[in-house]
């Protein structure tokens, strides 16, 4: 109904942007009545922080539609990376990661372990307070190719446990505290998760946990690259880098995929897959690179 009213009153030239990951832009431009002038923009949150805006491009998005919204970014000092999905790079990355990390929490992990691990590794923040951040939802979902949704986010839910905003969600956020600290209470949310799934708790150590973390982000990755979403893998690292905290120095997933060596990763990749094979699977991107004798960075020309 936005869109609708939007066509008939803007004026001739204009763009229509939506702001949310995951719109159906070709709805939108439907009922817009003006195809090739709706894309979306999804600035990383929060907005005014962080320099990366993802520029989704539907079908019919027409060329200087992109172009002013190129123009935009380029204004406002942000990174611009185009892409060819409603739900754009970032979002299905991060959600393979946060699924790696609460398979972990339901194996035998803490988030305070996989928060420590992941900051050692160079992230600027661990997921869980990142989460905590932006708000917990009870609905939160996996990737698409992900077996079941976790329970631990929606029992943290069920417990009023939303985030920083209401002062606990995976940690506890005292009054005029900066940072938030380990609570008890989720452990034993967790442990209760753990039981009613029939799961005995093993330990994890912080280079397996970011061996995991970053096999689900290469491994989305080159989901994204074989389905057209990312042009390229420096697209992907781009997004990673400029708006979710991916350490610099590492290159972005994909990069530090081609320096961990794609044949290492492959094989770890298919032993994961025997505990869910619909995430873990090696996407045949790999099989196809390994065979050539090439790396992620080949696909970059």
């Amino acid at each position: 109904d936005l869109f609708a009213s939007l066509g008939e009153v803007a004026r001739p030239g204009a763009v229509l942007a939506a702001s949310t990951a995951g719109s159906d832009l070709a709805e939108l431009a439907q009922a817009s009545g003006r195809g090739g002038a709706v894309l979306g923009l999804y600035f990383r949150f929060p907005a005014h922080a962080t320099r990366l805006v993802e520029i989704a491009v539907g079908e019919d998005c027409a060329p200087d539609t992109v172009a002013t919204a190129l123009g935009l970014a380029r204004r406002l000092g942000k990174v611009a990376v185009r892409t060819g999905s409603d739900a754009g790079i970032g979002a299905p990355m991060m959600a393979a990661y946060l699924h790696a990390a609460d398979r972990m929490l339901e194996a035998g992990a803490t988030p305070y372990l996989i928060d420590e691990a992941m900051v050692a590794y160079g992230m600027a923040t661990g997921p869980y307070r990142a989460q905590d951040l932006v708000g917990l939802a009870p609905g939160r979902q996996g990737p698409a190719d992900a077996a079941t949704p976790v329970g631990i986010a929606g029992r943290l839910c069920a417990a009023g446990r939303f985030g920083r905003r209401v002062g606990k969600g995976y940690y506890l956020y005292e009054k005029g505290a900066e940072q938030g600290r380990a609570d008890p209470e989720v452990i034993a949310l967790i442990r209760a998760e753990r039981e009613r799934l029939g799961i005995t708790a093993r330990r994890f150590n912080p280079e397996e946990i970011q061996r995991r973390c970053l096999l689900a982000m290469v491994n989305q990755g080159a989901r994204l690259l074989r389905q057209g979403v990312a042009r390229c893998p420096s697209d992907i690292d781009a997004v990673m880098l400029h708006g979710y905290g991916f350490p610099r120095w590492r290159g972005g997933p994909m990069m530090a995929a081609d320096l961990s060596g794609l044949l290492h990763l492959k094989n770890d990749l298919a032993v994961f897959a025997g505990e869910e094979a619909e995430f873990w699977t090696p996407d045949p991107v790999f099989d196809e690179l390994i065979k050539n004798g090439e790396t992620f960075d080949s696909l970059n020309g």
